[in-house]
């Protein structure tokens, strides 16, 4: 029975060895390997040779263009106090950072009505409508619309990058320009991709404008009993009728003095008239 105790005790202590040894030689292969490969890409990364890193994935180091959005509107409200109510809107704009690009004061037949044209930041335009509607009067008409420009922005410029990259190539080529002729050439290239360029930073900067800051049209219109903007009356008709007639006879006059030559005829026969008479009696009579 011991005899059998120790054979056993003696087959698990060489398994164990073996496993051992085989777990070294496997980390020192693994140990050889790493190190081989990192000189052989180093070598590789010195010669040049080294393969081109892998593409990212999808979606990742591309950035999307940033959405150009122009938005308008137009509003209008009917209003107890025009004037209350142009004081509610001007304190509307201090706050959301708004202001009037356009104001006109209007009169009408028993109603009198502010129509105004307002520039207010995008990040705002929404907060502005909101409070307009909550507190100016009764709203009568509303329209509201948003137009994406990202397009048109990002392919205006890609051409304006473009042109501006021809531009520093043709002034490199003035530089080595030698005789007359190529250097006018040149500058007649560079004359028209300068105007292009403008053309586009003109028309980028005017996006710009619109996206960054948003249009609302508002009207304001209270109703009033009295004749605000009356019809004419008698004696200011006749008062015109009387001006109208003394511009319209001066144009008479005037006319006349283009017929001249023909007046100056009829004068002529008016005072010779009786010598002429005469002459043609004596001539008939003979």
């Amino acid at each position: 029975m011991r005899i059998l105790l120790f054979g056993f005790l003696l087959l698990l202590i060489s398994c164990g060895q073996t496993n051992s040894y085989e777990d070294r030689a496997t980390i020192e292969t693994a140990s050889d390997y790493t190190g081989n490969d990192l000189k052989m890409d180093q070598q590789q990364m010195a010669d040049g040779s080294a393969p081109p890193p892998p593409p990212p994935p999808p979606g990742e180091n591309i950035s999307a263009p940033v959405t150009k959005v122009i938005k308008t509107g137009s509003m209008a409200f009917g209003v107890e106090d025009l004037g209350v109510a142009k004081l509610g809107v001007d304190s509307l704009l201090a706050v959301n950072g708004a202001y009037y690009e356009k104001e006109e004061y209007r009169t009408a037949y028993r109603s009198v009505a502010y129509a105004l044209t307002i520039r207010v930041p995008a990040a705002n335009f929404e907060t502005l409508l909101a409070a307009l509607e909550a507190g100016t009067g009764t709203l009568t008409t509303k329209s509201i619309s948003a137009r994406d420009v990202t397009e048109e922005y990002v392919d205006l410029s890609i051409r304006l990058d473009n042109k501006l990259a021809y531009l520093e190539q043709y002034q490199t080529i003035l530089k080595r320009a030698r005789t007359i002729e190529e250097i006018l050439e040149v500058q007649e290239k560079i004359r028209l991709i300068e105007e292009e360029i403008e053309s586009k930073k003109g028309r980028l900067k005017f996006l710009d404008d619109r996206v960054g800051l948003s249009t609302l049209q508002l009207t304001l219109t209270e109703d009033t009993d009295a004749y605000v903007a009356e019809e004419p009356g008698v004696f200011s008709r006749a008062g015109k009728a009387l001006l109208g007639g003394a511009t319209n006879f001066l144009d008479v006059l005037i006319g006349l003095l283009y017929l001249w030559p023909f007046l100056l005829i009829l004068v002529g026969l008016f005072f010779f008239r009786r010598p002429i008479l005469n002459l043609f009696r004596r001539s008939k009579s003979s």
